[in-house]
C-alpha cells in the first residue's frame, strides 16, 4: 500500500512541476468567444476564435486557451462525418480555462475569471435543441494526453451515448482514452458534469486504461444527474491488463444513476491482471442510485487488482449502499477507508465485500462497529440526511451539527498520505482550536459562542469514582450534546444524547467489565474527558 501512495505522490509532483515549467515558458494566450465579431484569429477578445476546436487545433503544449462565457458545441469528427460523432478532440497538452466574461480590454487579466458568474458550457446538444436523441456521443475526447493537459472551469453537459447501430457507447461527457499503448492522464479541475448519459458505461467520464495507463487527476469537480448502465458518473476500465486509477480530490457525486450494472456513481473494472484503484480525498457521494450494487462499485476477475483508497469521504442516502467490492478468479481486492462516514444508505452498513478485504479505521459505519481502530456506529447528526428512497436525488445536507460523534473523531495521520489542507468547503481540514480532524468531507467549525473545554470540565461530574455497580453522570448545559464512554483501547462502550438543561444520568455497571474507562462530554464542539475506574473487588 505504501508503494501505491508514493507512486501517486510522485505523479502529483510531476503535474505540479509541469505546471510550473509551463508558466515559466513563453506561453501564448489564445482567446475564444462565441459572440466575437472580429478577425477570428484568437489574438484578443475582439478577434477571438468563435469555434473552440479551432483554438485547440493551433495550440501548442505551453499555450493557454481562455474561453468566454457561453455555450459551445463540438465540431470535430475523427472517424467519419456522422454528426453525432462530433466532439471536442484533444491529443496534446495545453491549458483550457473557462469562466471569462470576454470583454475587450481585459486581455491578460486572469483575475477577471469567475466560472460561477460567467459559465462556459461545453454541450452535446448539437441537434434539435432539447431533444437528447440526436446529441453528440461524447462532448470531449481525450486521446492519449499527458499531465500537461489542464482543463479548468467548464460545464460539460448533455452528452448522449446511444448508438442505434451498436446499442450504446461509453463516456458521454468525456472519453479519456489511454488504451493500447502510452497513457492518458489529464488534470481536470473546477468542472461540472451534468445530465450526461451513456447506455453502456460511464455517463460522464470514461477512464480507459486497458493494456496501458489512464491516471487523470480530478479536483474540485461536481458530478450530478448523470447516468450509465454502470458507473453513472465515472467508469475506470482496465481490461485486459493496464491501469485505470485516477486521483479524485474534493469532488461531489450527487443524483447519478447506474440502473442496470454496478456503480451508481463510480464503477471500477479490473480484468485479466488489470488494475482499477482510484484514490479519493474529501469526496462526497449522496443520492446516487444503483439497484444492483453500491454508489462506488468495484469488480475484478482473472487476476485483477482493486486497491482503492478513501480518506475523509462521506456516503449517505445512496440506493444500493456506499461501497461494494467483488473479486473473483485469483484477484486482489483490498480497499482502505479512513476518516469516512457511511450513513443512511440502503442495504445495511454501507460497505459490502465478496472476495475482498476492506480495512476501515476511524470511520462511522452503522449497524455495529466495523472491525478497525477508532470506528463508531451511531448517528452522525447531519443537517439534513438524504433519503435513499428518493434516489437519484441531489437533495440533503451532510454537514455535521453540534454534538456529532464524528467531530474530532478522525485520525490526523491519514492526512499525511497526501497533503489535504482543506475540507470540501475549502475550510481548514483541521481547525487549530480543535486539533483533530473530523470524519467525513466537512470540518465542523466550533461556534464562537461555544464554551471552552476548561469551562465544560467544571460543568459535569462522575460519582462515585471508582465505581462498582452503578455510577451517575451529572451535566449542566444550555445546549444539546453527547455523552460517550470508551474503554482503554478507544472502543466506544455506549453513547447517549444530552438535551439542554441539567442531566443526571444513572448508569449500571453490572455488564461492564472491571477496568479503566473514559467518559467524554461533547457540547458545542468542545469536549471534556474524565477517567473512570470500574472496580468490582
Amino acid at each position: 500500500m505504501k508503494s501505491i501512495f508514493k507512486c501517486m505522490s510522485f505523479r502529483l509532483l510531476v503535474i505540479i512541476g509541469l505546471l510550473i515549467i509551463a508558466n515559466l515558458a513563453s506561453a501564448d494566450v489564445i482567446y475564444v468567444n462565441i459572440t466575437a465579431i472580429g478577425l477570428n484569429n484568437g489574438t484578443s477578445w475582439t478577434d477571438a476564435f468563435t469555434d473552440l476546436q479551432n483554438a485547440i487545433n493551433v495550440a501548442t503544449p505551453i499555450d493557454e486557451i481562455w474561453v468566454a462565457q457561453g455555450t459551445y458545441l463540438p465540431t470535430e469528427t475523427q472517424t467519419d462525418t456522422f454528426s453525432r460523432r462530433k466532439t471536442f478532440y484533444i491529443n496534446k497538452g495545453m491549458k483550457l480555462y473557462g469562466g471569462f466574461e470576454g470583454i475587450p480590454g481585459t486581455e491578460n487579466d486572469f483575475t477577471a475569471r469567475d466560472f460561477a458568474t460567467h459559465p462556459t458550457i461545453l454541450s452535446g446538444d448539437i441537434g434539435q435543441e432539447g431533444v437528447v436523441e440526436d446529441n453528440a456521443y461524447h462532448v470531449m475526447w481525450l486521446d492519449h494526453v499527458g499531465f500537461g493537459l489542464h482543463i479548468d472551469g467548464f460545464r460539460i453537459v448533455l452528452g448522449y451515448g446511444f448508438d442505434p447501430g451498436s446499442g450504446g457507447t461509453s463516456g458521454a461527457g468525456i472519453y479519456n482514452d489511454g488504451s493500447g499503448t502510452g497513457s492518458s492522464s489529464p488534470f481536470i479541475s473546477n468542472c461540472t458534469f451534468d445530465q450526461d448519459k451513456s447506455f453502456e458505461t460511464a455517463g460522464a467520464f470514461f477512464n480507459f486504461g486497458s493494456e496501458a495507463e489512464a491516471h487523470p487527476v480530478l479536483m474540485n469537480c461536481v458530478f450530478t444527474n448523470n447516468s450509465g448502465s454502470g458507473g453513472g458518473a465515472i467508469t475506470n476500465m482496465a481490461n485486459p491488463a493496464g491501469d485505470a486509477s485516477p486521483v479524485i480530490i474534493n469532488c461531489s457525486f450527487k443524483g447519478n444513476s447506474g440502473p442496470t450494472a454496478g456503480g451508481g456513481a463510480i464503477q471500477n473494472i479490473a480484468l485479466s491482471a488489470g488494475s482499477a484503484s482510484p484514490q479519493l480525498y474529501n469526496c462526497l457521494f449522496t443520492g446516487n442510485f444503483s439497484p444492483n450494487s453500491a454508489a462506488f462499485a468495484s469488480f475484478a476477475s482473472a487476476g485483477g487488482v482493486l486497491t482503492p483508497l478513501f480518506i475523509n469521504c462521506t456516503f449517505s442516502g445512496n440506493f444500493g449502499g456506499g461501497i461494494s467490492t467483488t473479486a473473483l478468479g485469483g484477484s486482489i481486492a483490498t480497499p482502505t477507508v479512513r476518516n469516512s462516514i457511511f450513513w443512511a444508505n440502503s442495504g445495511g452498513g454501507g460497505i459490502s465485500e465478496n472476495g475482498a478485504t476492506t480495512t476501515v479505521t476511524y470511520s462511522l459505519v452503522p449497524f455495529g462497529l466495523f472491525p478497525g481502530e477508532g470506528n463508531v456506529g451511531l448517528d452522525p447528526f447531519f443537517v439534513n440526511t438524504p433519503d435513499f428512497k428518493s434516489a437519484p436525488t441531489i437533495t440533503g445536507d451532510v454537514h455535521l451539527t453540534e454534538g456529532s460523534i464524528a467531530i474530532d473523531a478522525g485520525d490526523n495521520s491519514a492526512l499525511t498520505i497526501k497533503d489535504i489542507p482543506t475540507d470540501l468547503d475549502g475550510h481548514p481540514r483541521v481547525f487549530p482550536e480543535n486539533g483533530t480532524v473530523d470524519m467525513g468531507v466537512y470540518e465542523f467549525k466550533t461556534p464562537t459562542s461555544g464554551i471552552t473545554e476548561t469551562a465544560l470540565l467544571s460543568k459535569w461530574s462522575i460519582a462515585p469514582n471508582p465505581a462498582s455497580n452503578n455510577f451517575s453522570i451529572n451535566v449542566e448545559s444550555n445546549s444539546i450534546g453527547w455523552m460517550r464512554m470508551f474503554d482503554a483501547n478507544g472502543k466506544l462502550v455506549f453513547q447517549k444524547f444530552l438535551g439542554s438543561g441539567i442531566t443526571n444520568e444513572s448508569i449500571s455497571a453490572d455488564h461492564i467489565p472491571a477496568g479503566t474507562y473514559f467518559m467524554q462530554i461533547l457540547i458545542n464542539g468542545a469536549t471534556s474527558t474524565r477517567k473512570l475506574l470500574i472496580d468490582k473487588n
